[in-house]
């Protein structure tokens, strides 16, 4: 089709540009990422300004810093976080 445009999702989007290590085991090769998602407590829709958003941020990245974790990517939505 002349003219189409490929649409990619954007999680497949960030999985594509995403970099990988490769750690070797005795008989295979993996890369092991978590994508994890916290939920305020009753749904509360809390995450809808840029000072408390960017402060969660800014707390995230100094834990991960404390337990050696690297944060490749965080998102939030009006009740919840995405991290990865």
């Amino acid at each position: 089709m002349a003219g189409s445009k490929l649409i990619i999702p954007s999680f497949l989007a960030f999985m594509i540009l995403m970099r990988y290590e490769l750690d070797k085991g005795g008989h295979s090769v993996y890369t092991l990422a978590y994508h994890h998602v916290c939920c305020v407590k009753y749904r509360g829709k809390i995450f809808d300004s840029e000072d408390i958003i960017g402060r969660l941020k800014e707390i995230n990245i100094e834990m991960s810093k404390k337990f050696n974790v690297e944060v490749l990517d965080q998102e939030t939505d009006f009740d919840h976080l995405h991290f990865t």
